[in-house]
């Protein structure tokens, strides 16, 4: 029996293709494509006018690297391909008036400025494919968190250093803020407070899961705990940055997310951990609030009645626009455009003047392509979403994908009342994050890799 055949039945040998390349993405590759996606968050949110073509780019040269390195299984692209045929509907009859004028309706305001938000469109859709491909091997999930946080204490120390010496500094890729609220690396706090906020509870999931089964008195216990101690200290920082972003709707959605990821860990698994990781939440979020980084948010909480009554203006304006156009909208990226061309009065040109989103994402997808527009987006997310609880109930919830779906809950959230997804390096980051839990076809990994074990099994077998 030879000496390579054993190594192969024992499993101690990387799983290949002969001759061909691994079958799932190394841990190597998650820590990469965790820090372009954050990268992206580092310079504003590549919130400009380029900002969807090179969040496009960005997102196609990772896929390609991931696909020429580690080429996906037939079944990957069979159980991705309903959501991309929904995306890619969604996307050719939003574009219509650009590239099928007598098709399109007679509401799109400029059909020629459309291409950047197609690029936006097909960026976010690959970048959920670098995801799902990643997560082809299940603990690239739990590495990918880990470098989404490190990644996200650093873009908070950035900010706080731009912060304390001005935004010379910046060369103009970020905007000086008056008030007192922090917007880290974005020029937008509510988004920054999004962003926190979702890594948080990242941080918080990793937390939970650092502490030692048998406590921190084994013999690697020096390792655990500088591990559990680093993970608490990004969690604080993290934390303590969506508190002074001010925002409400990032810090409400934050804390209930903090709340019920022990909640359910502590009700699926009925053991200290889930109860131990409640505790560990409610304490920092305390400490954060004795400190008085959350004194902004209060005061915030004390004038929300003025701001909502002006959301709900928002709305109301931006809900009749989008009953008026039910079939077609008024095209991708026209934003802008149709809100200067509807201010109707003076009374409402003042309160709405400076609006770039519709700080609602059911009306931001309508207003974008109408009402097959938003059911056909709303179709692929059903999918995607329905992929993400199977593989989860199958894997007993392992490596943290329960902990991504509720912080991907605080994007969305946020996204019901505000821009957090309107800025293209967030919405890269998200999408990422949701196919790192999707991870369609890793069965087929599996299955090959259970196939190999046998034939090599079998070839030493014939050999000895």
């Amino acid at each position: 029996m030879s000496t390579r055949a054993l190594g192969t039945a024992a499993g101690t040998r990387p799983l290949r293709h002969r001759g061909g390349p691994a079958l799932a993405p190394s841990a190597s590759a998650s820590i990469g494509a965790a820090l372009l996606f954050s990268i992206g968050i580092t310079f504003n949110g590549l919130n400009s006018p380029a900002g969807n073509a090179i969040a496009c780019l960005l997102a196609a040269g990772i896929l390609s690297l991931l696909l020429g390195l580690w080429p996906a299984p037939a079944a990957f692209w069979r159980q991705s391909l309903p959501a991309l045929a929904l995306v890619g509907a969604a996307g050719a009859w939003a574009s219509l008036p650009a590239w099928a004028p007598q098709w399109g309706g007679d509401d799109a305001l400029a059909p020629d400025i459309m291409l950047p938000a197609l690029l936006g469109l097909s960026g976010h859709l690959v970048a959920l494919l670098c995801g799902a491909r990643i997560g082809a091997r299940r603990h690239n999930l739990a590495v990918a968190m880990d470098a989404l946080i490190l990644f996200g204490c650093v873009n908070a120390v950035i900010g706080l250093i731009l912060r304390a010496w001005g935004a010379d500094l910046a060369f103009e890729l970020w905007r000086e803020r008056p008030d007192a609220r922090f917007t880290g690396t974005l020029s937008n706090a509510n988004v920054a407070g999004a962003y926190f906020g979702l890594l948080a509870v990242l941080a918080l999931a990793r937390l939970m899961e650092a502490r030692p089964a048998g406590g921190f008195a084994r013999a690697d216990g020096h390792a655990a705990l500088v591990r559990f101690c680093a993970l608490a200290i990004a969690l604080t920082i993290l934390i303590g940055a969506c508190a002074l972003t001010g925002s409400r709707s990032a810090n409400v959605a934050t804390i209930a997310a903090l709340g019920m990821l022990p909640l359910w860990r502590a009700a699926r698994r009925r053991g200290a951990g889930g109860w131990f990781g409640l505790f560990i939440a409610a304490s920092l979020v305390l400490l954060v609030a004795a400190f008085g980084l959350s004194d902004l948010v209060l005061d915030r909480l004390a004038i929300a009645s003025d701001e909502f009554a002006l959301r709900v203006l928002m709305w109301r304006q931006y809900a009749s626009l989008a009953e008026a156009a039910p079939l077609h909208g008024y095209g991708l990226g026209a934003f802008p455009v149709l809100n200067a061309y509807a201010l109707s009065d003076p009374r409402l040109a003042q309160a709405l003047w400076m609006v770039n989103s519709a700080h609602n994402l059911v009306l931001q997808l309508l207003l974008q392509g109408g009402f097959p527009y938003l059911i056909l987006m709303t179709l692929a997310a059903l999918w995607v979403g329905y992929g993400i609880i199977v593989r989860g109930m199958r894997d007993d919830w392992r490596c943290g994908s329960d902990a991504v779906v509720i912080a991907v809950f605080v994007v969305f959230a946020c996204a019901m009342i505000d821009i957090a997804l309107d800025v293209p390096a967030m919405v890269s980051l998200t999408m990422f994050l949701v196919g790192l839990a999707w991870a369609p076809g890793r069965d087929a990994n599996r299955y090959r890799r259970s196939e190999r074990h046998t034939s090599a099994a079998g070839t030493a077998g014939r050999q000895g």
